[in-house]
């Protein structure tokens, strides 16, 4: 009798080991899942929502016009500043009229999305179909509307730089931010214009651009890519003009900003 109870107890204490430890899996299925779910994404950016993400933005000039050929390199160099940035950086283009009235619309913005992902949630395929449509395709139309030349009678590019600075400093979402510029540096403003005579001097422009700058920079890595000037007649190769390099050099040494410049 006393044999028959102690079996009986021995089921019922497996039987209860047993169920603690199904409900023990079960709780960790529960939390695997929870944590293997995909992240809800902004439906206008792609960007994961309430994260932060280091902000890309790229600003084209399209003060003057310039060859097929330029167009083309620009287009290819937009196209590798997005294939180089990470996963979840935001990427923000923008086409420049010259006017620094206010700040023009984006033509792309978007963060980058994961191209894999994990196997118990997503398809190879399915990855890739999402990566295009919330990335790829918008940037490819992006690309060929940046890539087309405009014209402009003036290049407010100092305070514009500065509105954007002050943008970007004040974004929450920012976790850092890096600028592209994409321009032939040509400042022509009321303030100061390398084409107004008599030739003004690089320390006065140094002064324009510490007036309108500031402290905005700070921070912000400055990437200056040089684009040659609009083509003229009887020069099929124009080069940029050395005194813009020396102004903006002097310029951006005063006031301490970190940057790059090379020709595109």
């Amino acid at each position: 009798m006393h044999r028959i109870e102690r079996k009986s107890n021995v089921e019922t204490r497996r039987s209860i080991a047993i169920l603690g430890l199904s409900g023990l899996a079960i709780a960790a299925s529960g939390a695997a899942l929870v944590m293997l779910r995909r992240s809800p994404r902004q439906t206008q950016t792609a960007c994961l929502t309430g994260a932060k993400s280091r902000q890309i933005i790229i600003l084209v000039d399209h003060t003057d016009p310039w060859s097929p050929s330029t167009a083309a390199l620009l287009s290819a160099h937009l196209r590798s500043v997005a294939d180089r940035a990470a996963t979840e950086d935001r990427l923000v283009m923008l086409a420049f009229d010259g006017s620094a009235a206010s700040l023009p619309e984006p033509v792309f913005d978007r963060c980058k999305p994961p191209s894999t992902g994990n196997v118990l949630l997503d398809t190879p395929q399915r990855l890739a179909r999402v990566h295009a449509a919330q990335f790829t395709t918008p940037l490819v139309a992006a690309l060929e509307k940046l890539a087309t030349p405009a014209s402009s009678t003036r290049t407010e590019l100092v305070q514009m730089l500065a509105a954007l600075a002050t943008k970007a400093q004040l974004d929450p979402s920012a976790s850092a931010t890096t600028f592209h510029v994409y321009s032939d540096m040509d400042e022509n403003s009321a303030g100061f214009s390398f084409v107004r005579k008599p030739v003004q001097s690089p320390e006065r422009f140094a002064a324009h651009f510490a007036g309108h700058i500031g402290n905005r920079l700070k921070d912000i890595d400055l990437n200056i890519h040089v684009m040659p000037p609009p083509p003229s007649p009887g020069r099929s190769d124009p080069r940029p003009d050395p005194r813009i390099e020396r102004a903006w050099r002097t310029a951006l040494t005063s006031a301490s900003v970190r940057f790059t410049w090379e020709p595109l």
